[in-house]
């Protein structure tokens, strides 16, 4: 025989006093952990810790936080696939890029590139993304870091209506290998790096000028000193 559910049982999947799935309140604080999670650089549990937990309830009680795992196979995914939607259409718009990209080696000696681009919008607003960071496993010869650039700069714009008209110019260190990496692929236009080639520039000019570099030793001898000691630092407490 059938028998209707009692209200206490109905209730029993969900608390009369929480926000169900849909309720905007709830996808929004979703959202903003989601977030906070990809800028923060923080692990998935921080979902189950409890200190996290608790500022939550205080904030909004009738949240329900998502499982990490949740967060980890279907919101943040989403998140990605958002952003890089949003993130390409706004490069797509751009008539001029300036990609700016290095090559470097971790302490755990993994090697890395990244590709950052920059663009102005049509209000003259500056918008600057981090586009990739890739783990570069074969060396960072110019054939191989220009077919990295080649593949880079076709994902952002290839899909474009105007990606002929896109002018791109990369900005990047005066490394050999990078520059000859940039010269390969037609569609950029090497800029050399202020910046690096100014401090390139004094550092040249530190090792001709002897007076300057032996009081940079001893500058650094006296900070060594001090730094190394925490009983030499505390003598110079008060004086």
């Amino acid at each position: 025989q059938l028998k209707q559910t009692q209200i206490h049982q109905s209730l029993q999947g969900q608390p009369p006093n929480k926000f169900d799935g849909d309720h905007p309140k709830q996808k929004l604080i979703t959202e903003k952990i989601a977030h906070k999670i990809c800028k923060d650089l923080q692990p998935y549990t921080i979902v189950e810790d409890p200190g996290f937990r608790a500022v939550i309830k205080a904030a909004e009680p009738k949240y329900v936080m998502p499982s990490r795992k949740t967060f980890s196979a279907e919101i943040i995914p989403k998140l990605y696939t958002d952003t890089y939607t949003a993130v390409k259409s706004e490069v797509q718009l751009a008539s001029c890029l300036a990609f700016t990209t290095d090559a470097w080696t971790s302490r755990a000696n993994n090697g890395y590139l990244s590709y950052t681009v920059h663009f102005l919008t049509a209000n003259f607003e500056m918008r600057n993304y981090c586009l990739a960071v890739e783990n570069v496993d074969e060396s960072h010869t110019a054939a191989n870091l220009a077919n990295s650039l080649s593949e880079q700069t076709n994902a952002w714009t290839s899909d474009s209506q105007r990606a002929a008209e896109i002018k791109i110019a990369v900005v990047s260190d005066n490394a050999a290998n990078v520059q000859a990496a940039i010269s390969k692929v037609p569609s950029c236009i090497s800029v050399k790096c202020f910046d690096h080639t100014l401090q390139l520039a004094i550092n040249d000019a530190v090792q001709h000028c002897t007076e300057l570099k032996t009081c940079i030793q001893k500058a650094k001898s006296i900070t060594t000193h001090f730094k190394h000691s925490s009983q030499n630092t505390k003598k110079t407490d008060g004086a």
